[in-house]
């Protein structure tokens, strides 16, 4: 069972990864443009700024769960890791988009920023060397989370025979397997699977809380 555990671990995680990987990517991006530390953009808060913020609640007033099983659902039945990952990237684009926004917002007018603007740095490379770099712990550890959430969002889909169907292991369907097996004594069917999962889920919070403590990269 053990080794069955450690197969479907390595199927999900980088499931995982490659989601809030791409679901990162693409709401840091926003985040930075609605914040206006981009080129061609004021610091005011303009129209697109309030559209872009606008879309951006509601794409996180969705359900989650609904979302995901639909967007997996798509694929039809059997393994969709293509539907998987693009379900967590939608799920993580709001996500990170407003951690982005929020934090970048108090970095515009760190001391080091307004330095940069007095020397006469062009707009990209304040947004790159100062402004991406000043907010890379609360990302960082907004990414830690992700990877938790998306876990346990990847356990419920296999639990109920969505995005990684049998015979690819999965630690949902392993539970499922283990609930129904419980009753007969075998409990080491559920706890294998649910005790993998709370540990990778409890360690990656724990990362999350000390990255959220850092000041960000080149920025003490």
């Amino acid at each position: 069972m053990f080794s069955v555990t450690l197969a479907a671990t390595a199927e999900i995680l980088p499931i995982a990864l490659m989601g809030v990987l791409a679901g990162g990517l693409v709401g840091v991006v926003l985040g930075a443009l609605a914040a206006s530390v981009l080129p061609g953009r004021t610091s005011n808060s303009s129209g697109r700024t309030e559209w872009l913020l606008r879309l951006l609640d509601m794409m996180q007033s969705l359900p989650v769960a609904v979302l995901m099983i639909i967007v997996v659902g798509i694929g039809g039945r059997g393994t969709n890791v293509a539907g998987v990952v693009a379900a967590l990237a939608l799920v993580n684009i709001p996500l990170f988009a407003k951690v982005t926004y929020a934090q970048a917002l108090s970095v515009v007018n760190e001391p080091f920023v307004i330095a940069a603007r007095g020397y006469g740095a062009s707009r990209p490379r304040i947004a790159v060397r100062h402004i991406l770099p000043g907010v890379s712990g609360i990302i960082a550890s907004q990414f830690s989370l992700s990877i938790g959430n998306a876990i346990i969002a990847l356990a419920a889909l296999g639990f109920l025979g969505i995005g990684i169907a049998p015979p690819d292991p999965s630690w949902g369907e392993l539970i499922r397997q283990g609930s129904e097996e419980i009753a007969s004594g075998v409990w080491w069917l559920l706890a294998f699977p649910t005790v993998t999962i709370c540990l990778l889920v409890m360690a990656l919070n724990a990362l999350a809380r000390q990255l959220s403590n850092m000041k960000g990269l080149g920025h003490a």
